[in-house]
């Protein structure tokens, strides 16, 4: 079974050892309760950026793809996207060649998918670990900072 760090500090005061979540996992094994391993998603989610999507165009060789250029505010990108919900302006979670998906271990390569050059992705909540959806890339606020 997995649990958070919020959902358990929500229902056990922990006091000072709300912190340190190895210690937690020590007392909570010193109880008789195994914990087989921690993981701390922002870990895995350190490559990720977030990034504006200034253009969205359809792709000239398959029906289903979009080409979008993001900006992250030192760089344009061109990533070829496959999800339906992608609109400019919007704020999304990019993946950088060389990062690796939470979800599948696959490491980014820059990819011609196509005919067109990708040069990133951008990220479902699945994706990236974070939850179960798979149907779209994961909007952010509009307030995001880019970056």
């Amino acid at each position: 079974m997995k649990l958070s760090l919020n959902w358990l500090l929500d229902h056990i005061e922990l006091n000072q050892l709300s912190s340190n979540p190895t210690k937690i996992s020590e007392l909570l094994t010193i109880l008789g309760l195994e914990v087989e391993s921690l993981y701390n998603p922002a870990i895995a989610l350190k490559e990720f950026l977030i990034a504006q999507v200034l253009e969205v165009k359809n792709h000239p060789n398959a029906d289903r793809l979009k080409i979008c250029k993001v900006d992250l505010g030192n760089k344009k990108y061109d990533v070829v996207c496959g999800a339906s919900n992608v609109i400019e302006n919007q704020k999304v979670v990019f993946a950088p060649i060389g990062s690796t998906i939470p979800s599948t271990g696959m490491v980014l390569k820059k990819k011609e998918i196509r005919g067109v050059m990708g040069e990133g992705m951008l990220c479902s909540e699945k994706e990236l670990g974070v939850g179960d959806d798979y149907s779209g890339i994961l909007e952010l606020p509009k307030e995001a900072p880019i970056g």
